[in-house]
């Protein structure tokens, strides 16, 4: 009864791990030197490549990420200011000059 009892305690400490890595990826927007002094901050020591291990494994598969990638992409846009679309690729970029 014992054994079957600490079982599930094991996946469930994996995701709480595996939340606690996601939160810390969330809120240093996908800086992962940032999340690992934050992480260290709270206690919980973690590399940089198990960072990077959990952000392409699991966390990239997440709504998370999702979410992420998209308040990412607006900030984006919002933060850089330019405006002009290249007429051969169709991504922004500065206008430096016209074709007239």
């Amino acid at each position: 009864a014992m054994a079957s009892r600490a079982q599930p305690e094991a996946p469930r400490a994996q995701m709480t791990h595996a939340a606690v890595l996601g939160a810390a990826i969330v809120s240093s927007r996908k800086d992962m030197f940032r999340a690992k002094r934050a992480l260290a901050a709270s206690g919980v020591c973690v590399s940089i490549g198990e960072l990077q291990h959990f952000f392409y494994g699991a966390f990239r598969q997440s709504s998370e990420y999702r979410q992420l990638s998209a308040a990412n992409k607006v900030l984006a846009e919002e933060e850089d200011g330019l405006d002009d679309f290249c007429s051969t690729c169709g991504l922004r970029g500065l206008l430096i000059c016209c074709d007239a």
